[in-house]
């Protein structure tokens, strides 16, 4: 009987855990329960890399998504462009609305990414 509570509380603490790391790698999943789907996700996600991957990249630069199949769409804004630590960094601010969310305010995020020594960008949490 102890055995099988020790297993039912590792699986939850590891479910728990698989849920958190995903909140990590996906800041915008708790809008999935709204209508975000994880196609929008992608195409948010490639729409802010464009941005912050720019040689170039500069405050005020604006790249846009929309997603045929669940109606959703938005935008994304570099709100700044800095080095932190030695890194190169790009805050922005995603903005898009839900087509079948009850809730029709705009939904607004802002994240930082920073490009680390292995060359990826990564999400900073200040």
């Amino acid at each position: 009987m102890k055995t099988l509570i020790a297993a039912l509380a590792l699986a939850f603490i590891a479910a728990v855990g698989i849920q958190a790391a995903h909140a990590q790698i996906n800041p915008f999943g708790k809008w999935a329960q709204v209508g975000y789907t994880k196609e929008d996700s992608e195409m948010n996600q490639a729409s802010m890399a464009s941005l912050y991957e720019k040689s170039d990249v500069k405050k005020g630069d604006k790249a846009t998504w929309q997603n045929p199949a669940s109606g959703n769409g938005g935008s994304n804004v570099v709100t700044k462009v800095y080095q932190y630590k030695d890194m190169p960094c790009v805050d922005l601010t995603s903005s898009f609305e839900l087509k079948d969310s009850q809730d029709k305010s705009k939904k607004e995020l802002k994240t930082t990414r920073c490009k680390v020594a292995t060359g990826e960008w990564k999400v900073l949490h200040k």
